[in-house]
């Protein structure tokens, strides 16, 4: 039966090389303050490897039940089981794995999530001083400075300012093209 999901220094934990495996134990150097946070582990399997920084979820259980864990979730595979991919496709999906920190699925989970939201998304219409700063690449400081001096013109909501996306294509559009 699993025990407890904490994550302490020095725990041995089953490390997931790639998202289905295999299973490798690592010992926790430094665990996490936060739930979210990573985890900076060290592999047992190969004592030359570096130490290196994990998400919580390539740690699915303590190693003491990593046979439990396999015996329930058939897609991960076992350290000795072959593959059905060739050599270097496995290669390349394990370098992927290390590089980006998540399988190829994990990846196009994440990118077509991103998508979607900014399709969903309406443009912006109208910026705060934090966001028009950002959003033109200066300082909140000098568009106070611009709007200070009658360059820049906000909006106002309530008292609140904002930048409607005109007036800051106006403002960047009057900026001289040499500097001073």
């Amino acid at each position: 039966m699993p025990r407890s999901t904490a994550v302490h220094r020095g725990d041995i934990w089953a490390y997931a090389t790639t998202l289905t495996g295999p299973l490798v134990p690592a010992r926790i150097v430094v665990p996490p303050s936060y739930y979210g946070d990573a985890i900076r582990i060290r592999r047992l399997d190969d004592p030359n490897l570096d130490e290196m920084w994990v998400d919580r979820k390539r740690l699915p259980c303590e190693w003491e039940d990593v046979e439990t864990f396999l015996a329930t979730h058939p897609q991960i595979r076992r350290a000795e089981q072959p593959t059905d991919l060739d050599e270097s496709e496995q290669r390349f999906r394990d370098a992927a794995d290390e590089l980006f920190g998540a399988g190829r699925l994990a990846l196009q989970v994440i990118i077509r999530d991103a998508v979607a939201r900014a399709l969903q998304q309406p443009p912006k219409l109208a910026y705060t001083y934090a966001e028009a700063a950002v959003a033109v690449g200066v300082s909140p400081a000098t568009l106070r400075n611009e709007v200070a001096a009658s360059r820049l013109i906000p909006s106002f909501v309530g008292s609140k300012p904002i930048f409607t996306a005109e007036e800051l294509t106006r403002w960047l559009r009057s900026l001289p093209a040499e500097p001073r």
